[in-house]
């Protein structure tokens, strides 16, 4: 019995020392799984930590491009700013320095009276200094005609002019004025060209000989535009204050517009190159630097 005991008992010894290495095997795969595990961990907390590091760099990087863009919005603006202060400020400068076009007579030349028999006629009986005249140069004409240019400091006075008519005949003396082109704008389709003619020929105190209006044919929004030419003068009279041509009903006016019925138009000052009065065609007054072909 002791035998079959001890061996029994021998038995289940052995066989634990059998199952002892499946045992270490074990604890040490839960400790390899534990491991892996907190490695696993570390990584995914240091992808979360590049992702949350991309993010912020992202951000920072969307706010410095969006400060960059508006820095430079901020600055083009104020660049547009000061190029249309300095375009204005030319503008005026431009305009105060405009040289002003010196005033003459032009003397018509005829088959009884040429050119020749005008200069003497003149020379014996006009004396500019009597009048306070100066005459600046005294030219011939792409037509042929006699003009006197006086210096851009005086003008023309009566006397100075009715002494030439005396000389040479009343009908065949006209003054050579600075002439102007006025747009009118957004004007009814209806209003006539001797509706725009009479309302200002009676805001210029008087009927015009030289002023003529010119309708183009009415847009799609069945508006047209008027075409003003007129004496230099007149045209800065309309220009530089507000005009009403015809009573509107309406009981505004704005800026530098003129009212022709109830509506109000807007005008614009057609600039046009001043021709050299005595070169060839093409010629502008301001780039006439040449000799004069007929002096």
């Amino acid at each position: 019995m002791e035998t079959d005991s001890e061996g029994s008992s021998q038995t289940v010894t052995d066989s634990d020392s059998l199952n002892a290495p499946h045992k270490l095997r074990f604890r040490k795969d839960k400790k390899d799984l534990s491991k892996e595990a907190q490695r696993k961990a570390a990584r995914e907390a240091e992808r979360e930590a590049d992702r949350l590091k991309r993010i912020q760099k992202q951000a920072e990087a969307e706010k410095r491009k969006k400060e960059a863009e508006r820095n430079k919005r901020e600055e083009e603006a104020k660049q547009r700013t000061e190029r249309d202060k300095r375009r204005k400020q030319a503008d005026t400068i431009n305009r105060k320095k405009r040289r002003k076009r010196p005033q003459a007579l032009v003397i018509k030349v005829s088959e009884t009276l040429p050119y020749a028999e005008v200069l003497r006629k003149l020379k014996l009986s006009v004396k500019p200094a009597d009048t306070n005249t100066e005459i600046r140069a005294i030219r011939k004409t792409m037509g042929g005609d006699v003009m006197l240019e006086m210096e851009p400091s005086c003008g023309i006075t009566e006397s100075f002019r009715k002494s030439v008519e005396d000389a040479v005949g009343g009908g065949l003396v006209k003054d050579l004025k600075p002439r102007a082109s006025l747009e009118i704008r957004d004007i009814d389709s209806l209003t006539p060209a001797d509706e725009v003619r009479a309302g200002i020929e009676r805001k210029l105190g008087g009927p015009r000989e030289d002023l003529t209006v010119n309708l183009t044919a009415p847009n799609g929004r069945q508006q047209i535009l008027a075409i003003v030419s007129l004496a230099g003068g007149d045209a800065e009279k309309l220009v530089k204050r507000p005009v009403v041509i015809l009573e509107p009903l309406f009981g505004f006016l704005k800026r530098r517009r003129i009212i022709l019925s109830f509506p109000s138009f807007r005008t614009a000052d057609q600039r046009r190159p001043e021709r050299s009065r005595h070169h060839l065609g093409g010629h502008q007054a301001s780039k006439a630097k040449g000799e004069d072909p007929y002096n």
